[in-house]
C-alpha cells in the first residue's frame, strides 16, 4: 500500500509540473493588444524625437503620413526625416501626459497632451500641446498615418 501511494504521489507531482509548464508556455506566447503596440510606438517616437532617429521615424511614420502642426502648416514624413538629417529640429525633453487610445478595427486613434522642450528651424517652440495621432494596419503593420497639433497658451 505505500508502494502505490508513493507512487501515486509521484504520478500526481509530474502531472502538476506538466500542465504548470503548458500554462507557463502559452503565457509566452500571447501577442499584445493593439492599445500595448500603439503605446509602444507613441513611446519610440517620442524618444525617436529626442534622439534624431531617422530610421525609427521612417518605421513609424506611413510614407504619406503629413500632420497640420500648431501653426496650421502641413508637414509631411519628407519634410520630417529632411529636417532631422539637416539638424533644423531639436527636442531635448518630451513628458507626455493623458493619452488615450482608442480602436476601431484597423484604425487606432490617439489623443494626449505632451509637454517639450524644442527648438524648429531656430524657433523656441517650447510648450503643451495637445495632439491627436491616426494609426492604420496596413498589411499588419501599423503605421501612423495623419497628426494634429495645438500647442496650448
Amino acid at each position: 500500500m505505500l508502494f502505490r501511494s508513493h507512487r501515486y504521489g509521484r504520478l500526481m507531482i509530474r502531472t502538476l509540473l506538466l500542465f504548470g509548464l503548458c500554462f507557463s508556455l502559452m503565457g509566452q506566447g500571447k501577442q499584445p493588444s493593439v492599445e500595448d503596440t500603439i503605446m509602444q510606438l507613441e513611446r519610440e517616437w517620442s524618444a525617436a524625437d529626442i534622439a534624431k532617429d531617422a530610421a525609427t521615424l521612417d518605421r513609424i511614420l506611413a510614407d504619406d503620413w503629413n500632420e497640420t502642426d500648431y501653426e496650421g502648416h502641413l508637414v509631411t514624413k519628407a519634410m520630417v526625416l529632411s529636417d532631422i538629417k539637416n539638424n533644423k529640429t531639436e527636442v531635448s525633453t518630451i513628458t507626455n501626459n493623458d493619452r488615450k487610445i482608442r480602436v476601431f478595427g484597423n484604425v487606432a486613434i490617439v489623443t494626449g497632451r505632451d509637454t517639450e522642450k524644442s527648438v524648429d528651424h531656430g524657433k523656441e517652440t517650447s510648450g503643451t500641446y495637445v495632439y491627436t495621432d491616426v494609426f492604420l494596419n496596413r498589411n499588419g503593420k501599423w503605421q501612423a498615418v495623419q497628426s494634429h497639433s495645438t500647442k496650448l497658451q
